[in-house]
């Protein structure tokens, strides 16, 4: 070993044994990590015990609490992730990644522009049906339900996304399936992304930021106008006025134009972009505030709520994130949504929001519509199948997981959710509560399918009656169910 060697490896050991150093003694702790992770409970050998021991279990725990809680590990952390990222632009930040140019994506949305997560004309229809019953329903009860798609970053920035996402193919994407159907049926709705695209080239300050994944703060400014005139439109009301009184030019970003930034826990930020933010000026002699308006929404509204613009419009207002969570609880102190008495909720309000961006569109205001359309309407309603389903799709990274799943099948993604959610679905029946009628027919119709000779006899019979097959396999499930209810009585 030469002279050179040795020295390379005396100050590779030097540096590893400073670091081992530093990180114990907690000498150089770091910025606190970014994102939603839940760290392991700290080390305790006194929880050790014999059994713990025999199976691995305490080694395990010792070893992630030792981990989770090692000083200085947030500096590891960055200083890793700095390495990868400028190394080999590896993103080390779950489902976001870096397209050209350093343009920064959730992964889920470039997928949703260009189709990947189609979910099929049949269960879009369905929900489409619903949203004008219920649109034309609550306005008959000056309850005025409005539809808004928000803007999407893939659909802005089509130009920065990776090529290898193009070799996966493109198809008809829900966006522009939604997009269609909804004039074709007469929904009153707000296209914000449609918007956002008409002024990409004339707009003076991008709206959407390089490193963030929301609209920028910049962009939003832009999309308050076009909210309030329309809710004018579809209301007959007038509201408050606004305009941008002034916009300060940046050169480092502010707040949610970093958020994908923040969340890659690097050492440094990377190279700023230059972005736009306005403060407004409100007429409230123009019109007055909608008393009562309940919002559901996903997480671009927060940068309306949080910053007081809406309450400039809007006298009391309810946000319900995810239609799961009530805001502002939504992170720390959780409190979830009530739908107990979900349609006296509903009459209670003048307006009620329904927003989403692209990435959402798959699974339509996160099965709202479906639960409020059945409680109107005895024909909407539908057996727990459809409460897994809607499960799936609000879980973004298992509907991810479905779409690699159904393209390795050669199956449709519409069916790969619903064949999961009937697993499910029967995998739990026995537990489940307060099932219906509806429940045991779909439970029965999954019987009838696992009976090889019972199912390719109804195939048979559908065929003969020139009637679609699912309609033949509910008309035997209920006549076995009549069969088994008269038999009990007997």
């Amino acid at each position: 070993m030469d002279l050179a060697t040795k020295i390379i490896k005396s100050l590779l050991l030097i540096l590893l044994l400073a670091v081992l150093f530093i990180s114990w003694f907690n000498l150089t702790p770091g910025q606190r990590l970014d994102g939603f992770f839940k760290l392991a409970p700290e080390a305790a050998v006194s929880s050790w015990h014999w059994t713990s021991w025999k199976e691995g279990n305490f080694q395990q725990q010792i070893a992630n609490g030792l981990n989770d809680h090692l000083p200085s590990r947030n500096l590891l952390v960055r200083t890793h992730n700095q390495l990868e990222y400028s190394l080999f632009h590896r993103v080390n930040a779950h489902g976001f990644m870096e397209g050209k140019n350093g343009y920064l994506y959730q992964r889920y949305y470039i997928h949703e522009y260009l189709g990947h997560y189609f979910i099929g004309q049949q269960t879009l229809d369905e929900k489409l049906e619903k949203l004008k019953f219920l649109q034309d329903t609550l306005r008959k009860k000056k309850v005025f339900l409005l539809p808004v798609i928000e803007p999407g970053k893939a659909s802005y920035f089509p130009e920065h996304i990776p090529g290898r996402f193009y070799k996966m193919g493109e198809s008809l994407s829900n966006y522009t399936y939604i997009k269609r159907r909804m004039k074709e049926l007469g929904i009153n709705h707000i296209d914000l992304n449609e918007l956002f695209i008409q002024w990409k080239d004339t707009s003076r300050h991008p709206l959407f930021p390089r490193h963030g994944m929301h609209w920028s703060l910049y962009g939003v400014g832009h999309a308050i106008q076009p909210l309030i005139h329309g809710i004018e439109e579809f209301t007959g009301k007038p509201l408050p006025g606004v305009s941008i009184s002034k916009i300060e030019v940046n050169d480092q970003e502010w707040s949610s134009d970093y958020d994908i930034g923040t969340l890659m826990n690097l050492l440094w930020r990377m190279p700023s972009e230059t972005l736009a933010y306005p403060s407004y000026a409100y007429d409230h002699s123009r019109g007055e505030k909608v008393k009562n308006v309940l919002v559901l929404a996903d997480s671009y509204y927060i940068n309306l709520i949080g910053s007081g613009i809406s309450s400039q419009f809007f006298e009391h207002e309810t946000y319900w994130y995810y239609y799961s969570r009530v805001y502002p609880y939504i992170s720390d102190s959780v409190v979830m949504i009530d739908t107990t008495h979900l349609q006296q909720t509903i009459e209670s309000k003048d307006l009620i929001l329904l927003m989403s961006s692209e990435i959402n569109l798959h699974n339509m205001f996160f099965g709202f519509i479906d639960d409020l359309a059945a409680r109107y309407d005895p024909k909407f309603r539908r057996s727990q199948v459809m409460d897994y389903e809607n499960r799936i799709k609000n879980e973004i990274t298992w509907y991810d997981f479905l779409m690699t799943k159904a393209r390795n099948g050669n199956k449709s993604l519409e069916q790969v959710v619903k064949e999961d959610a009937e697993y499910m679905f029967v995998n739990d029946y026995a537990d489940l509560q307060h099932k219906t009628y509806l429940d045991s027919v779909d439970y029965q119709i999954w019987t009838i399918r696992q009976d090889g000779k019972w199912f390719e006899m109804v195939k048979s019979k559908a065929d003969g009656k020139n009637i679609p097959l699912a309609q033949q396999l509910r008309e035997d499930a209920e006549y076995v169910l009549r069969q088994r209810k008269d038999e009990s009585k007997n």
